[in-house]
């Protein structure tokens, strides 16, 4: 390879892998977040307009929860994310710990919260023209991608004892 072609060292492709990996995890958090969401919404607009015992459901104590955990995981997760590209838009090189971390929480939280709504919408979010399954299966593709659960705790905790104190 004619030494014009190289970046950065012999071994820069690695560092430039790296850095590419960390931006495109805060688009994978954003993406899991904005599926949470989805999934928030397609609860809310069911439990609003369904009633069971005389009361809708999100008047339930049970649905109640189910639904408050759900919009506590789509803030955490959306904090995270805009955290996370903000300072891989603004500090060289692109930080490993905040991507990593916002992957990690969007993603289980977009599991998370289709599994809710599948629960509090019920029979109906297994009909096939309800849409629900693909919301589902939606849910699991940002984990896929950018680094399993486990790789990006390597990535936090590598993170946690190379920094010095707590984040």
């Amino acid at each position: 390879m004619p030494e014009g072609n190289v970046v950065g060292d012999e071994r820069g492709g690695w560092d430039l892998n790296v850095a590419i990996g960390n931006l495109t995890r805060v688009a994978c958090a954003g993406v899991a977040t904005g599926i949470a969401r989805h999934a928030l919404r397609r609860a809310v607009d069911w439990c609003g307009g369904r009633r069971q015992g005389g009361r809708l459901l999100h008047e339930h104590q049970m649905s109640a929860r189910k639904l408050a955990d759900m919009a506590a995981r789509v803030s955490s997760a959306r904090a995270l994310y805009l955290d996370a590209a903000l300072k891989a838009d603004n500090v060289l090189p692109t930080p490993g710990y905040e991507p990593a971390v916002a992957k990690l929480v969007a993603d289980r939280a977009a599991i998370d919260n289709a599994d809710a709504a599948m629960a509090l919408i019920g029979a109906q979010a297994f009909q096939r023209d309800d849409g629900m399954d693909r919301v589902l299966r939606d849910a699991y593709g940002p984990r896929i991608y950018e680094g399993s659960p486990e790789a990006l705790a390597l990535v936090i905790t590598g993170e946690l004892f190379d920094a010095p104190g707590i984040r």
